[in-house]
C-alpha cells in the first residue's frame, strides 16, 4: 500500500511540472509575438479601365422604322371578251414591255365582224357620195340625203365597235414590268373579267412603313431618307417620300408612309423587309456617351469619372437614348474622362489604372 501511495504522488508531481513548463513556454511565445513588428499593409490594387474623353459635337437622333418593299404597281389583267385561249406567249416570271402581247383569244368571230362592218361602211359611203352629188343638183330630196348620211355614220360607228371587240381578244402589257402570275392556259375558256395575269412594276419600287404619331411631324412628301435591306446583301440607298397618310391607322395609331426608291440592279424583291432611317432632330454641341459608360442602379443612371487617378461616381440625367449612345442633359462636363470599360466593378474612390483615352471627336 505504501508503494502505491508513493507512486501516485510521483505521477501527480510529474503532471504538475509538465503543466508549469507548458505555461512558461506559452508565456514566452506570447511575449515574443508582442515584440515582433506588425506586417506592412498590402498595397491598394488599381482597377484597369479605359476612359472616354467628353467632347461636345453635333448629334443626330435617328429612329429606325421597319417597312416592306412593294412594287410601284400591282396590276391584275383580265380578258374583256369571253372565249377560248388561243395563245399565251408570256408566263410567270417573264419581264415584259409596254404593248407586248401576253394572251391571244380565238378571234375568228370578231375578225369576221370587222370585215362585215368594213363592207357595210364602204357600201354606205358609196351611197352617201352618190346622194351627195344628186343633192347638189336638186334631184334628190333633202330627207333622203340625210338618211344616207345617217346610214354612213352608223356604219362607221359599227366598224369602230367591231374593231374594239376584236382588239379585246388580246391582252397586252399596259406598262413595263414582270409577270408575277398567270392563271389561264392555252385551250382554257376565259370569261370576261376573269383574272389572267398579275403584273408587277418593279422599277421604281416603294417601301411602305408606319410612322409613329410622335414622329409624323418630321416627315413630309419630298424629303429624302436612307434605307437598308438586310436580305438583299445589306443593300443601301436613298429614296423620296411620296406619300404620308393624313389619318392614323386604327390598329396601331401610326401613319402609313411610302418611300419611292430605284431598283436598277433588280436586287430588291417585293416583300423584303427594309429599315428606314428617320432623323428626328439634330443637337449642336451635345454631350453624348456610349451606352456602355452608363451604369443603371436603383432607377438612377450613374457614371464614373476618372479624377486624379481615382473613380468619382456621378449621377447623370439622360435627355434621349440613341441607338448606341445616350444624350446627356447634365452630369459631366466637356473635357472630363468617363470610365468606359471596367466601370461595372468600380466603387466611389477606387484607384484606377487608366488606359489611353478615347474621344468623341
Amino acid at each position: 500500500m505504501k508503494t502505491t501511495w508513493w507512486t501516485g504522488r510521483r505521477l501527480a508531481w510529474g503532471v504538475m511540472l509538465l503543466t508549469l513548463a507548458g505555461i512558461v513556454l506559452l508565456l514566452g511565445s506570447i511575449r515574443r509575438m508582442k515584440q515582433r513588428p506588425p506586417p506592412p499593409p498590402e498595397p491598394e490594387r488599381a482597377v484597369p479601365v479605359t476612359v472616354w474623353r467628353v467632347a461636345p459635337r453635333a448629334v443626330t437622333n435617328v429612329v429606325t422604322l421597319t417597312g416592306t418593299v412593294e412594287p410601284a404597281q400591282r396590276v391584275t389583267l383580265a380578258p374583256e371578251q369571253p372565249g377560248r385561249v388561243a395563245a399565251r406567249p408570256a408566263g410567270r416570271g417573264d419581264p415584259v414591255a409596254a404593248g407586248q402581247l401576253l394572251l391571244q383569244m380565238d378571234d375568228a368571230l370578231a375578225r369576221s365582224a370587222v370585215q362585215q362592218a368594213e363592207l357595210n361602211l364602204r357600201e354606205a359611203q358609196r351611197d352617201y357620195e352618190r346622194q351627195f352629188a344628186l343633192e347638189k343638183t336638186g334631184a334628190v330630196a333633202l330627207s333622203d340625203f340625210q338618211r344616207m348620211e345617217t346610214r354612213r355614220d352608223l356604219a362607221a360607228a359599227q366598224l369602230d365597235e367591231a374593231r374594239t371587240r376584236w382588239a379585246q381578244c388580246r391582252i397586252t402589257a399596259p406598262t413595263n414590268g414582270t409577270l408575277d402570275d398567270h392563271r389561264l392556259e392555252v385551250g382554257d375558256y376565259a370569261k370576261d373579267g376573269e383574272p389572267a395575269f398579275v403584273l408587277l412594276v418593279m422599277e421604281p419600287l416603294k417601301i411602305v412603313f408606319d410612322v409613329p404619331e410622335r414622329d409624323v411631324a418630321a416627315l413630309a412628301p419630298g424629303r429624302r431618307l436612307a434605307f437598308t435591306v438586310p436580305a438583299a446583301g445589306g443593300a443601301r440607298g436613298e429614296g423620296e417620300v411620296t406619300f404620308v397618310a393624313r389619318e392614323a391607322s386604327d390598329a396601331n395609331r401610326a401613319f402609313r408612309a411610302e418611300l419611292t426608291v430605284t431598283n436598277a440592279s433588280a436586287a430588291l424583291r417585293a416583300g423584303m423587309i427594309a429599315d428606314v432611317a428617320l432623323p428626328r432632330a439634330v443637337w449642336a454641341d451635345a454631350v453624348a456617351l456610349p451606352l456602355a459608360a452608363i451604369v443603371p442602379q436603383q432607377g438612377q443612371h450613374l457614371v464614373y469619372v476618372a479624377r486624379a487617378g481615382r473613380a468619382e461616381r456621378r449621377r447623370v440625367d439622360i435627355a434621349a437614348l440613341l441607338e448606341t449612345e445616350a444624350l446627356l442633359a447634365s452630369g459631366v462636363a466637356p473635357g472630363e474622362e468617363v470610365v468606359l470599360d471596367g466601370n461595372r466593378a468600380l466603387s466611389d474612390g477606387a484607384l484606377l489604372k487608366v488606359a489611353p483615352a478615347a474621344s468623341a471627336e
